[in-house]
C-alpha cells in the first residue's frame, strides 16, 4: 500500500517525460562524442561517469509509461464492472423464483437483499457483501427454489460471482495502488536521469561556450533547435542601469 502521508515526488523538469528522454538520449551521445574534452574539463567525466549516465538512460528508457499503466488500470476497472453486471442479472433472474417460491413473503424477499439490490448496483464494496450474504441465503433456501425449477447451478453460480467480484476488485484496488508507486518510482528514475543529463549540460554549455552550434547540444531540446527552456542562461542580460 502507498504510504499517503509521504511526500510526492516532483519532476525536477517542466517539459514532458517523452521530450526528456529524447533530449537525454541526445545529449549522452554528444557527451561521448566530446568526452575528452569533459574529461580535460573535469576528470570526473570519466568512463564510470559515462557507463553511469548510459545505465541512467537504459533504466529511464525501461519504465513502463504512464498511459501503459493507465491502459492496465482500465482493463481492470472493465473486468470489476463485468462482475458487477453479472452479479445483478444474476441476482434478479433468481427473483423470478424467489416470488415463486415465497409468493407474498416480504421477508424472505429481504432476506435475499431486494429491498437493497437497486441502491447497490455502482458501489463495489457493498455489492461484494451483498453477493456473500445472497449466496448463503441460496444455500438456505435451496429446496423451495429447485421445487420451482430454479436450476440447481444457479445455487452455485452465486458463490462463484461472489468470489469473482471479490477477486477482481482485489486486483483494482492493487493495481491503484500499484499505479501510485509506480508513478513515484518513475519520477525518482526519471530525475536521477535528468540529474545526471543537467551535470552534462552545464558543463557542456561552458566548454563550448564558444561554439553556438555545440553548445545547442547540450540544451534539452538542442538537437531539435528549440534550446533550453529549464537550465539557466550561461550569461543573463545586464540589468538596465538605475
Amino acid at each position: 500500500m502507498v504510504n499517503k502521508t509521504s511526500k510526492a515526488q516532483v519532476r525536477l523538469y517542466h517539459i514532458s517525460d517523452a521530450k526528456m528522454l529524447e533530449s537525454m538520449r541526445s545529449i549522452k551521445k554528444a557527451f561521448s562524442d566530446n568526452k575528452p574534452k569533459f574529461v580535460e574539463y573535469d576528470a570526473n567525466f570519466d568512463d564510470s561517469f559515462e557507463d553511469d549516465f548510459a545505465a541512467k538512460l537504459q533504466k529511464a528508457e525501461s519504465v513502463k509509461s504512464d498511459d501503459t499503466v493507465k491502459a492496465s488500470q482500465k482493463g481492470v476497472t472493465a473486468g470489476v464492472q463485468s462482475n458487477m453486471i453479472k452479479c445483478y442479472d444474476h441476482v434478479m433472474y433468481t427473483q423470478r423464483f424467489v416470488k415463486k417460491a415465497f409468493p407474498d413473503n416480504q421477508a424472505v424477499s429481504d432476506e435475499f437483499g431486494y429491498n437493497k439490490i437497486a441502491s447497490l448496483r455502482e458501489k463495489q464494496a457493498e455489492m461484494i457483501l451483498f453477493m456473500k450474504d445472497f449466496s448463503a441465503t441460496s444455500i438456505k433456501y435451496q429446496a423451495e427454489l429447485t421445487a420451482k425449477k430454479y436450476p440447481a447451478a444457479k445455487i452455485e453460480l452465486s458463490n462463484t460471482l461472489y468470489n469473482d467480484l471479490l477477486n477482481s476488485n482485489s486486483i483494482q484496488e492493487d493495481t491503484i495502488d500499484g499505479r501510485s508507486i509506480a508513478t513515484e518510482e518513475r519520477i525518482q528514475i526519471y530525475n536521477d536521469l535528468f540529474t545526471i543529463g543537467s551535470d552534462v549540460m552545464n558543463a557542456g554549455k561552458k566548454i563550448f561556450k564558444d561554439d553556438p552550434a555545440m553548445k545547442k547540444l547540450f540544451t534539452l531540446g538542442g538537437k531539435s533547435g528549440n534550446g533550453s527552456t529549464d537550465t539557466p542562461a550561461d550569461n543573463p542580460p545586464t540589468p538596465p542601469a538605475q
